[in-house]
């Protein structure tokens, strides 16, 4: 069979930064049997959607759809299904995994895929090849005779090793770099990224995360050798110069961490690395080694300053930790980024205050992001925004993105809070910094509120 695998288009005008990792694999997992096609329509505008559909020619496609794209995944599939009335249509990754069933019917799809999607994607396309009932397929949500059919779920993949390499041959991985904010003023700035997985699945529980109700709390690392083997096959096939680890956390195991950075310095890889980290898993020793080994900067969920906020979203980790980690990495030369939530429950001006004390206090180098707090569809915090009557299940049917968290407190004064902590910063800055710091200041404020206007726009 023909089949298309396929990213919406993002409802702003701006492409993720790295090549789609998740289609790539999906594409891996159909190769030798069936015509496979990954097309990356992030970036594109809907003439050109509507173009590249027309041009291509397929059996089935698959959308990929996050809670955030669900709106423009419907819109594919609308577009499909006027386009080729008798192509199959499957819809896939965490939106249609938590609302199956309106999925297939807004987006006029023929199944859903739950969860980990290579093997119930890869089954499903060799049933319909081989004129077999689906019943068989674990993981799939389908249509049968007017009435939903939800088969027995999937077991995940125990052995991430097995897996075959991502395809990325369908990607113009040259433009792929060029959009992240984050590596601006970097010597990574426009440099050809690589996207890869060292392993799948987060054991923690913070209550505005949904990664666990997709990938399960259980964490499947791959060993040390295969991840060193993917940076070098991504390097030598297709010219990456730095990569990006898309672990929902890199630094789970702290001797894992130590295995691959040792097994990087013995083959001599020089590639530059970004991952995500917690800052209850990294050590001085750890750090120093993994800078070493190339680790260009890592990102952290700081979340707040206030204990009492921390305990509330589950967060198990302190503000001493914090503060401890983000200063021996920086002490490591490796950039450290932080990501603030403003609004979770219990927020207050006095907690936004502590906030900022420690943002003050840690100052990452990389920079630091405080976002509103955001209901996603499984998490923990759904369920209390459910209660608070902030969404319900009928809010996703609709193409708005994942509202924020409004159970304590308005949206108009979540904004203030979010005001107020960008200009008790500012401030700061202004005052302690030499001329050129104001201006480097200034210049970051700006960027920030000209991308927050565009947002916003959308959001709210």
């Amino acid at each position: 069979m023909k089949v298309l695998i396929v990213n919406p288009p993002m409802d702003v005008n701006f492409h993720w930064g790295y090549p789609p990792i998740g289609l790539a694999y999906l594409k891996a997992a159909l190769n030798g049997r069936h015509q496979a096609k990954a097309l990356d329509m992030a970036a594109y505008s809907w003439e050109e959607v509507d173009a590249a559909l027309r041009k291509e020619t397929f059996d089935v496609v698959g959308i990929s759809s996050m809670t955030n794209s669900r709106g423009q995944a419907r819109r594919v599939g609308r577009m499909v299904r006027e386009m080729r009335p008798d192509c199959r249509i499957v819809v896939g990754g965490p939106h249609p995994s938590s609302f199956p069933e309106e999925m297939i019917e807004s987006c006029r799809a023929d199944a859903a895929v739950i969860g980990e999607g290579e093997e119930t994607f890869r089954e499903l396309i060799d049933a319909w090849e081989d004129g077999k009932p689906l019943d068989a397929v674990a993981g799939l949500v389908f249509k049968k005779d007017g009435a939903f059919v939800r088969t027995p779920g999937r077991a995940l993949i125990a052995n991430l090793d097995d897996m075959p390499r991502p395809d990325f041959s369908d990607m113009d991985i040259p433009r792929y770099g060029k959009s992240l904010l984050y590596l601006n003023d970097t010597p990574l700035h426009g440099k050809r990224v690589g996207s890869m997985f060292s392993a799948r699945g987060c054991p923690f529980k913070c209550s505005y995360c949904s990664t666990s109700a997709y990938w399960s709390r259980k964490f499947r690392p791959m060993s040390a050798k295969v991840v060193v083997d993917q940076m070098e096959w991504q390097r030598d096939t297709y010219g990456v110069e730095f990569i990006v680890f898309m672990d929902d956390l890199f630094t789970v195991q702290r001797k894992r961490v130590m295995e691959i950075c040792q097994e990087i310095l013995r083959r001599g890889v020089t590639l530059p690395w970004i991952a995500d980290a917690r800052v209850d898993t990294v050590d001085e020793e750890e750090l120093q080694l993994m800078k070493k080994a190339g680790c260009f900067g890592l990102f952290y969920g700081v979340e707040s300053g206030s204990e009492q906020i921390l305990k509330n979203i589950q967060k198990e980790a302190t503000r001493e930790e914090t503060v401890k980690a983000i200063l021996a990495t920086k002490r490591a030369g490796i950039k450290a980024w932080g990501f603030l939530m403003v609004g979770n429950p219990g927020e207050t001006l006095s907690t936004v205050k502590e906030t900022f004390d420690m943002w003050k206090e840690i100052q990452p180098d990389g920079g630091i992001g405080a976002m509103l707090t955001t209901v996603f569809p499984d998490a923990p915090l759904y369920r209390l925004a459910k209660e608070k009557k902030v969404v319900d299940d009928d809010y996703w049917k609709s193409d708005a993105r994942a509202p924020i968290y409004t159970g304590d407190h308005s949206f108009r004064t979540l904004r203030l809070y979010q005001t107020y902590l960008y200009a008790l910063w500012a401030l700061y800055k202004l005052r302690s910094s030499s001329w050129k710091g104001r201006m480097d200041t200034l210049r970051r404020a700006l960027r920030y509120f000209r991308w927050k206007r565009q947002h916003v726009a959308v959001d709210y």
